[in-house]
């Protein structure tokens, strides 16, 4: 078999390390011969190259659905599978697919498309265009049962041309670096009550709501600490309303780190203020970490964390709510590592790279077979 996958992003955020892992995964486990489409020069396809993945390049300024579908008619008749992650790349290999070999598979990664941000008639249009491409896809993947859920409702998809893949990783635990040493670099002691975040600094990621959490958490732990990484345009405006917070010292943006993993490693829990999210891979790496987590009881965390058994869930936009959850945790590490444990466990079940390998493969017979 045979599988292309495709995503014409500029960057590596969360779907891109979700290509990347499902790829990996599917050739060491499967056998499955992988490729990625993906920009020339791209940090996608350098990740892709340094892990031996064949890749086939689009190039930025150019037509990228020409290119899809230059790409998929020239080289890729021998492909059986066009796996898709984003709308512009579907576009172009479902207009292709009509007269080639493979099969077009999508997978759903986001609660709500692009188009939902235009209205009246160019909306319209939108979700014309949407369920005209929908009907050239042999099958959906979502993340989640809240992405599948929104699919069914907003785009008319058949329930049962979805099927729910979480999102698997595959860390390597053994490049985490010590606790001591993680913390001696950002300056924060040992026995410091300390929370990570790891999120792009969007409107959508609501790190504004943490960074007024972090009053009340400070108001019954004074030397608490929240380090947050990661970078976004909404970086100044956080910093200053820190600033304004009074915590300039109490919360480090420490901007954007390859080596995130260590830092929530350091940590005594990991939070995820999300407004709403797909599905939140960090909370699989503190989850994989055994650490504690704490967010947003809203899309994916809803389904990843079990409230109280492997971690905390609070409303969104709930400063006070978030804030009493990190309290509780903070101040209690046996419970924290309680939780903790039971979250790796339950990583260790459901959220690993190769059950989303195995789980994908299954999907890409089912099309292959015709059912």
């Amino acid at each position: 078999m045979r599988v292309l996958h495709l995503l014409d992003t500029p960057h590596v955020a969360g779907t891109e390390k979700h290509v990347l892992t499902l790829a990996e995964a599917s050739v060491k486990l499967c056998g499955t011969q992988t490729g990625i489409v993906c920009l020339k020069g791209s940090p996608l396809e350098r990740a892709a190259l340094a892990l031996g993945i064949e890749t086939l390049p689009l190039f930025k300024g150019k037509n990228i659905l020409s290119q899809v579908a230059s790409l998929t008619a020239q080289g890729v008749r021998n492909a059986d599978i066009l796996h898709c992650h984003n709308g512009r790349t579907l576009l172009g290999a479902s207009i292709v697919s009509r007269n080639c070999r493979p099969r077009v598979v999508y997978t759903q990664h986001f609660l709500d498309p692009g188009f939902q941000k235009h209205w009246g008639p160019i909306r319209a249009v939108y979700r014309w265009g949407h369920q005209a491409v929908n009907s050239r896809v042999a099958h959906f993947i979502a993340v989640s049962e809240e992405a599948k859920r929104r699919m069914v409702e907003r785009e008319g998809v058949s329930a049962d041309r979805i099927t729910v893949i979480p999102n698997g990783i595959a860390p390597d635990l053994s490049r985490v670096r010590s606790r001591v040493d993680v913390r001696r670099e950002l300056g924060i002691g040992e026995q410091t009550p300390m929370a990570v975040c790891v999120s792009r600094l969007e409107q959508e990621k609501d790190v504004g709501t943490l960074v007024r959490a972090m009053v009340e958490v400070r108001r019954e732990l004074p030397d608490a600490m929240c380090v947050i990484v990661g970078d976004g345009s909404q970086r100044a405006a956080l910093e200053s309303l820190a600033h304004q917070q009074g915590l300039s010292e109490a919360v480090l943006f420490a901007g954007h780190l390859g080596d995130a993993l260590s830092v929530i490693g350091a940590g005594d829990l990991l939070v995820l203020s999300s407004i709403a999210e797909p599905f939140g891979l960090v909370l699989l790496e503190a989850m994989a970490l055994s650490k504690a987590v704490v967010a947003t009881d809203a899309g994916g965390p809803r389904e990843i964390v079990l409230n109280g058994k492997t971690g905390l869930l609070a409303p969104p936009r709930d400063p006070v709510a978030l804030a009493g959850a990190m309290t509780r945790l903070l101040s209690d590490r046996t419970e924290a590592q309680a939780l903790g444990e039971r979250g790796r466990c339950r990583f260790l079940e459901r959220y690993t790279a190769d059950r989303m390998a195995r789980d994908t493969l299954q999907v890409y017979r089912r099309v292959l077979d015709g059912s």
